[in-house]
């Protein structure tokens, strides 16, 4: 079963495409919920989605439109496709923060046959689920730097955003408190300690 999320200021189509794409082995999951990007990616992590379909005309609801929203979500989560729905299509284009082979017209889901969009999103969540096996060997390489206490603000900081994102998809199990500290504050400190030492011996 593949997990898609989809976003949109109303529920009206919730239903309808739920049941449509249950068909295609895809289970929809849905929210009208206002709520800030952030949240939207806790949503999308709480859910393990493995793609994402978004409403281009999000507000009024949400203070931002659905091709703002994607911008974010590419960047908070490497990875994850997101497909715009839209009876705006040139609004969306002319922005161009999502390419045109991700911008749908809403009409697709008015025809008979799914299998086009079905079969595109499949091909997403397995796209996210091979790039999720990439994400793992960067957590895993940067586990091990951390362990040996040879890693700098930068990578600690990636270790931190990777192990939010592999944890909530079950791919890591959770690992001790002290690892996920800041290291590099422990450093610093040294440092500082050495520093003193010497300003003391002047």
């Amino acid at each position: 079963m593949y997990k898609v999320g989809y976003i949109d200021d109303s529920a009206k189509t919730f239903t309808n495409y739920t049941y449509g794409l249950l068909e295609y082995d895809i289970e929809l999951i849905c929210t009208n919920e206002k709520m800030s990007k952030v949240q939207l990616v806790n949503w999308v992590l709480d859910n393990q989605i493995e793609a994402v379909m978004i409403d281009y005309k999000l507000n009024p609801k949400f203070e931002f439109v659905g091709t703002e929203l994607i911008a974010y979500l590419n960047d908070k989560l490497p990875g994850l496709q997101c497909v715009v729905l839209t009876s705006y299509k040139s609004n969306s284009l002319e922005e161009k923060l999502v390419p045109k082979v991700l911008t749908y017209d809403r009409d697709i889901f008015s025809e008979l046959d799914w299998t086009e969009i079905a079969d595109t999103l499949k091909e997403y969540c397995q796209i996210f689920r091979n790039r999720m096996h990439l994400l793992i060997n960067q957590y895993e390489n940067l586990y091990n730097k951390i362990k040996e206490k040879n890693v700098n603000a930068e990578e600690n900081e990636e270790f931190l955003d990777l192990y939010k994102i592999l944890r909530a998809y079950g791919e890591v199990d959770d690992i001790p408190i002290e690892m996920l500290n800041d290291n590099v504050n422990d450093k610093l400190d040294s440092l500082l300690d050495k520093l003193d030492k010497v300003l003391k011996n002047e």
